[in-house]
Formats: C-alpha cells, structure tokens, sequence
C-alpha cells in the first residue's frame, strides 16, 4: 500500500485554487491555453452505488458540473480550453491499490 495516498481535487477545489493563483500573478496571457483532464481518480473516488443515484444520473452530474466549470474558466477570460479524457480505470496504480 503506498504510504501517502491523496484524494483527487474536485473541480471545485481546483477552481477556487485557480483564483487563487490569478490572485497572486494578476493577469493570465491571452493566448494561455487551459488544459482540463478527468480521470480515473474522478470516476473511482466521487461514485459509488451507495451514493444512491444511478450511472445516468452520475453521468448528467458530470456533465453540468464540467459546463459549469468551464463556464467559470470562460467568465475569468479564458479563450482557449482543451477537455481531454484519461485512460481506462485501472490504468494507474492509484485504482490498483483499490
């Protein structure tokens, strides 16, 4: 088992890190591209059937949470925004340990 195991953030943590950082630096070039990667850690972590809802309802959650926070990057300035999917679960150590 690895000693030191970390939860993915969800999109809102990694949001609010983002105006953080914005807050920090000021402004972000124009033609910065934003690049948002969902994964295993997303789907492994933030699912499970005793949440009580169902892989549709599951999926359309995904779905309006990834427009919203896309809309957000895109109210903050962001021009250029690249939505890249990862592997297959269990692709990574991480859903190996599970």
């Amino acid at each position: 088992m690895y000693a030191c195991m970390q939860s993915a953030l969800t999109m809102e943590q990694q949001l609010k890190m983002f105006l953080e950082y914005k807050a920090k630096v000021g402004t972000i070039p124009n033609q910065a591209l934003y690049l948002l990667v969902w994964g295993s850690n997303d789907v492994v972590e933030h699912f499970t059937f005793a949440d009580g809802i169902t892989e549709p309802e599951y999926a359309e959650n995904m779905v309006s949470r990834a427009i919203a926070y896309v809309q957000s990057l895109a109210d903050l300035g962001a021009k250029r925004i690249a939505l890249v999917g990862a592997p297959p679960v269990g692709g990574y150590k991480f859903t190996k340990v599970l």
